[in-house]
């Protein structure tokens, strides 16, 4: 039993080593490529507060994670850093926070084996790399969302007043950062309650009391929400596209945009199905046992009520959102798999399958990474003056260019009802203004892309000139090619 104990140690032990790695590996991928969400986050920073609030308020997020951003960035701008590099960093901090948590009090509760495996699925599970550099809310919401619910155990272990004040603090944090936090710090009240109600009552009126805080301090915000409600019911981006949705998330939770990774992704979810197997075969169940049953079930739970919001209220559900609960679905499937350590070929099946995933989830990640990299430095050598005109096929790459890049330049989409290609180019010339066509291969990527008539249509009356040919990557929104418009024919 002795040697057994130490080898499972060991086992935890080298399996964080190798998530440190993996999670230098992710941070040292920091480029300058950005998505259109990013350059949003970044746009916004560049307003007074009180409208950041506003443009938050747009883009239907609450506005904790944007507040800070624009804080962190003005602290690091002294320094002279670069705004992009300044926000990767920020979104880096939460992981690497959760990460020694991860040490600290996981290891100190649950031992190092469900350390180990746990660093692993936070550092290199699908989109968690992705999400380590993303300027946005993501990883913010996820670590708040993930420590809400560990000191949610710890009080069904024992009550103390310091821990209710850090679940009500970590729980208003969850709700002003995003709205699927919300929902999961709702779920969490939920499972507490349940729990008290069976077996400690004299905790509900402490329970009652932080949701009245937390509900308290988020009404600055409801009006915010009510507001966004009425004015994109009916014309808002998500589509109701709820069976599509459905499958996109469950790719979204287990696998990359890989087909090596879809199939390792479908034997993940066979592991995932053995283990929870097991949990209903044994007959010791422990309290750390139904933990971790509750961890992956609120995943469950968050991806219906937020079917059931866009049923009833307004479009809202969309595959990323549920990333602020998978820092709790992975522990769940921690707890899991380190409890079947000492049946050796459930042990060994699913964790080859998860360091399989790893491995692959890395490799794409380093990949689309290094495409970006490249894609970047080609941009950086084009330069755009202040009244060029710029002509987009995608209107993710409108926007990426028109709120970060190239704001100095006229930015139009090509498929705007709105926009006269031919009059705003020949206005142009007359003004002496360079033209670029920027064009996106709709078929190399997920994102709204082209049909190809913008440059069928514009050859037929100017001369374009090929500039540069990108790699396409499905993290940036960034053209596939770019023309330059010399002069009619």
């Amino acid at each position: 039993m002795i040697f057994k104990e130490i080898n499972k140690e060991y086992v935890g032990k080298i399996l964080f080593f190798l998530s440190l790695i993996l999670f230098l590996i992710s941070i040292s991928k920091i480029n300058f490529g950005l998505n259109v969400d990013e350059a949003f986050s970044l746009m916004i920073t560049n307003t007074n507060f009180l409208e950041t609030i506003h443009l938050t308020a747009i883009d239907v997020h609450p506005p904790l994670y944007y507040l800070i951003l624009k804080l962190f960035l003005g602290v690091f701008d002294i320094f002279g850093f670069d705004p992009i590099i300044s926000g990767q960093i920020l979104s880096i901090l939460p992981m690497a926070l959760l990460l020694l948590i991860d040490f600290t009090k996981i290891r100190k509760d649950f031992g190092w084996l469900v350390c180990g495996i746990y660093a692993i699925c936070i550092v290199s599970m699908p989109n968690f790399m992705y999400y380590t550099l993303t300027i946005r809310m993501y990883s913010f919401a996820m670590f708040f969302v993930t420590v809400t619910y560990l000191i949610a155990f710890d009080l069904t272990k024992a009550s103390s007043f310091k821990n209710w004040i850090l679940l009500t603090v970590f729980v208003i944090l969850s709700f002003y950062t995003h709205y699927y936090a919300v929902i999961g710090c709702l779920i969490i009240y939920l499972m507490l309650l349940i729990y008290f109600i069976l077996n400690n009552r004299q905790q509900i009126k402490y329970l009652i009391l932080s949701g009245i805080v937390s509900f308290l301090a988020y009404i600055p915000w409801i009006y915010i929400i009510l507001t966004q409600i009425n004015k994109y019911h009916d014309n808002y981006w998500i589509q109701p596209l709820y069976g599509e949705q459905l499958l996109r998330t469950f790719w979204y939770v287990f696998s990359s945009n890989t087909f090596s990774s879809m199939i390792i992704g479908i034997l993940l979810v066979c592991s995932l199905v053995i283990l929870i197997y097991c949990f209903i075969k044994d007959t010791n169940k422990e309290k750390i046992d139904f933990l971790a049953i509750c961890a992956l079930s609120i995943l469950i739970f968050t991806i219906v009520f937020g079917l059931l919001i866009s049923i009833f209220i307004m479009p809202l559900f969309n595959e990323r959102y549920v990333f602020p609960i998978l820092g709790i679905f992975w522990l769940g499937f921690s707890i899991l798999l380190a409890k079947n350590y000492e049946n050796k070929k459930i042990f060994a099946f699913c964790l080859v399958i998860l360091l399989c995933a790893s491995c692959i989830n890395t490799i794409y990640y380093i990949n689309s990474s290094d495409i970006a990299s490249r894609d970047m430095e080609i941009l950086g050598n084009i330069t755009f003056e202040e009244g060029d005109v710029i002509i987009h096929d995608n209107l993710h790459t409108q926007l990426t260019f028109e709120r970060w890049y190239c704001p100095q330049c006229d930015n139009y989409n090509y498929y705007d009802s709105d926009v006269n290609s031919m009059q705003i180019i020949d206005e142009a010339f007359a003004n002496n203004h360079t033209v670029w066509v920027f064009y996106r291969d709709s078929g190399s990527t997920r994102l709204r892309g082209s049909d190809g008539s913008l440059l069928n249509a514009l050859s037929q009356f100017y001369n374009l000139e090929p500039i540069s040919k990108l790699e396409p990557d499905p993290f940036n929104n960034i053209p596939t090619e770019i023309f330059k418009v010399n002069s009619s024919k």
